[in-house]
């Protein structure tokens, strides 16, 4: 059964420890609904947001592995093809282009919202069931069940939970996809998500046969040529604003046909941006298309990155959020700017 506004994300404080220690590290277990839905029927489709990234991809290829293994019929839907290096993943044989009869289940992984699954929206609501695994902070859910952990590195780490609570073997091919899906989630382990529980994970994974250094390689350890002629263009062009609080690059759809580059090119260069220790936010403007459609990226410590996507349709995480807009760059930056300098707190400097 579905329901579009009374689900809420699950409250689960962090508990603390007696004889005041420190508190006890944060552990959200499966709802036994969602652990339901896996055990009792056949048939499954996953998905994952559009312009997936290594979590999104990884996230439902291990849990396809899973439920694969268990018997279950399973496929794997994005809207916009992933990245090039996913086809190095194991279950790269399960992702479908366009999905047939609907499935038993439908399940949507690090997805905060529906209408992030773009045209296969309607293909998820016929589904009779659905669920929802994710770790965004967005309450409105279009589930029953839900398994939602804003406290969570990656969704792979929820995955992760989900094979344990199942007693389901942490296979090489599980590991290495859930490894692949919170070593991106987590810079490569550089983010301030990284945590405890992420690198236990990711140790198992390795043991049970993931190959960190070749998933290191494949995703940041080589880049195509359009990528780097790419970077340079957004990198020559950074502008500061708001007093040099904001670093602002801009890829436009000349910058890309001149790169010969396509989207998925663009991945990473908003982390390369954030390098520069003078600014407290870092944005990218990018324009794959030519339809006037920008892409926005926004990285920052300093403010909520999900609060200010949010205001412009979009969505994300605290330290790092995007949203897209249709129109005039300059009509979208400055509405942007005028957002945060709302935002940005106070600074002697």
């Amino acid at each position: 059964m579905r329901n579009n506004d009374k689900s809420q994300t699950p409250k689960n404080p962090t508990p603390k420890s007696g004889n005041g220690d420190p508190p006890a590290e944060h552990y959200m277990p499966p709802p036994a609904p969602l652990l339901a839905l896996f055990q009792t029927h056949a048939s499954f489709l996953l998905f994952g947001h559009e312009n997936p990234d290594g979590d999104a991809v990884g996230s439902a290829l291990a849990l396809g592995h899973m439920l694969r293994d268990m018997g279950k019929q399973v496929s794997v839907a994005f809207p916009t093809p992933p990245p090039d290096w996913w086809t190095h993943m194991p279950g790269a044989d399960m992702v479908t282009q366009q999905p047939s009869q609907p499935p038993d289940v439908a399940v949507s992984l690090d997805c905060d919202d529906i209408s992030r699954l773009d045209h296969l929206t309607e293909a998820y609501l016929q589904a009779p069931h659905c669920a929802e695994i994710d770790h965004h902070t967005n309450t409105r859910r279009s589930c029953e069940v839900f398994y939602v952990d804003p406290q969570a590195s990656a969704v792979g780490v929820l995955i992760h939970r989900i094979l344990t609570a199942m007693d389901q073997p942490l296979t090489a091919q599980i590991g290495t996809c859930i490894y692949w899906a919170i070593a991106t989630d987590t810079g490569f382990f550089r983010f301030a998500n990284t945590n405890a529980e992420a690198l236990r994970v990711c140790a198992e994974c390795v043991a049970a046969g993931a190959d960190a250094r070749r998933i290191a390689r494949a995703t940041v350890g080589n880049r195509p040529l359009a990528h780097l002629v790419l970077k340079g263009r957004a990198l020559a062009n950074l502008k500061q604003y708001l007093d040099g609080r904001v670093l602002l690059g801009v890829v436009s759809m000349q910058d890309f046909a001149a790169a010969g580059a396509n989207r998925t090119h663009a991945e990473g260069i908003i982390d390369d941006i954030r390098l520069a220790p003078e600014a407290d936010v870092s944005v990218l403007f990018k324009a794959p298309s030519p339809n006037n459609c920008w892409q926005v990226s926004l990285r920052s410590s300093v403010i909520d990155c999900a609060e200010v996507a949010r205001r412009f349709g979009g969505g994300g995480h605290a330290e790092a959020a995007g949203f897209s807009f249709d129109g005039p760059l300059a009509d979208g930056r400055r509405h942007l700017l005028d957002a945060l300098a709302d935002l940005l707190p106070e600074t002697d400097r």
